[in-house]
């Protein structure tokens, strides 16, 4: 990935001389990867994810800051790494009348947990009612690790479902996605060892 990504940024890399964080969202269509954007910066989501990852995320996030080359150590448990949004009522569009809808944990999660635009009170937690149009209604994003992809695949959505809130949603094609990737990725981690 970082050949067909990555590389022929190298240039533009030399010419200012940055070294911090690069974060790239892709497709993959016909067998070619496509960047649909890159941020130089880790995103809310990915972040989470991949510092959970890696065996040394203090170290790594140090080096950055002190804009050394970080060392990535990885878990071999936490491999593959999947996150899923529980997008809340309209969303991906912003509707500022939300009514106040509670956001309900039935038991306690097994894996990361991240709340997004919830607001809490008198110990309930609800969706954030949004007054302006510069936030949407991301709920929360649930993370899971494995070694292989299928078990994050399969934790992720057992968890997940201990969240309710009416009118919320999540993707439900994770499974068929996985086994449409999981062989790819799997040949792929195998040549970078």
């Amino acid at each position: 990935l970082a050949r067909e990504l990555i590389h022929p940024l190298k240039p533009w890399f030399e010419k200012t001389g940055y070294t911090g964080p690069l974060q790239v969202t892709a497709i993959r269509k016909n067998g070619v990867w496509h960047a649909i954007e890159y941020n130089i910066r880790l995103g809310v989501t990915t972040t989470a994810l991949l510092l959970r990852m890696l065996k040394n995320p203090v170290d790594v996030l140090l080096e950055v800051v002190r804009n050394q080359t970080p060392v990535l150590e990885w878990h071999a448990e936490k491999y593959f790494g999947c996150t899923l949004t529980l997008a809340g009522y309209g969303y991906p569009y912003v509707v500022p009348s939300v009514p106040k809808l509670p956001v309900e944990v039935s038991v306690p999660l097994e894996c990361d947990l991240w709340w997004n635009e919830v607001d809490e009170e008198g110990g309930q937690l609800y969706m954030a009612n949004h007054k302006n149009y510069e936030m949407g209604h991301r709920i929360a994003d649930v993370n899971a690790c494995a070694p292989v992809m299928d078990s994050a695949v399969k934790l992720i959505e057992n968890e997940i479902r201990k969240l309710r809130c009416l009118g919320s949603y999540y993707r439900l094609d994770l499974k068929e996605l996985a086994a449409k990737y999981s062989s790819l990725l799997t040949s792929e981690k195998a040549a970078l060892r």
